[in-house]
C-alpha cells in the first residue's frame, strides 16, 4: 500500500505543487502561459475567505484576485459592501491594482448602492488612486419629499 507524502507546512506544499507542475509541463512540452482563467466560484470563494484570513493569506488572495483581472471585478466589488474592514480594504486594493478596467465597475456600484454615504469613503479612495473624481449622484426629489413628509429615513 502506498502512503501519500503530505507536506508539514505551507512552504513545503507550495514547493510540491511547483515541482509537480514543472514536471508535468516539461514532460508534455506545454507552453508556459502567463494568463490563467479562474472560475467565478473560485474568485467568489477567495473574496469570502478574506473575512477569516491573516495578513499573509490576505496578501496571497489579493495577488490571486489581481491575476484574475477583469473577471474578478463583479465579485471583488461586492466585498466593498462588507462590514469586515480587512475584506473591504483588500478588495479596494485589488481594484486599484487592476487599474482602469475597475473604474466603470466601481462607479456603477456606487450609483446603484442604496446608501452610498456608507461606502463613499472607500469609493473615493479607489477612484482617487485611479485619478477619477467621485461621481455625482442624481437625487429623486419625489422620493425626498416622501421621506420628509413621513419624518423618517430609509
Amino acid at each position: 500500500m502506498a502512503v501519500a507524502n503530505t507536506p508539514k507546512n505551507m512552504e513545503a506544499l507550495k514547493l510540491q505543487i511547483i515541482k509537480t507542475q514543472d514536471a508535468s509541463q516539461d514532460s508534455f512540452n506545454f507552453p508556459q502561459e502567463k494568463s490563467f482563467a479562474f472560475s467565478h466560484e473560485a474568485i467568489r470563494n477567495m473574496v469570502k475567505a478574506l473575512e477569516f484570513s491573516d495578513k499573509d493569506l490576505s496578501n496571497e488572495i489579493e495577488t490571486f484576485l489581481v491575476h484574475s483581472g477583469e473577471e474578478a471585478l463583479p465579485e471583488v466589488v461586492k466585498g466593498l459592501n462588507s462590514d469586515n474592514i480587512k475584506m473591504k480594504s483588500t478588495c479596494a486594493m485589488v481594484m486599484i491594482r487592476i487599474g482602469a478596467p475597475s473604474i466603470k465597475t466601481v462607479k456603477a456600484f456606487y450609483e446603484a448602492h442604496r446608501r452610498p454615504e456608507t461606502i463613499s469613503w472607500v469609493i473615493e479612495f479607489i477612484l482617487g488612486e485611479l485619478g477619477q473624481p467621485l461621481p455625482e449622484l442624481s437625487v429623486d426629489a419625489r422620493w425626498d419629499d416622501k421621506v420628509i413628509a413621513l419624518g423618517c429615513a430609509v
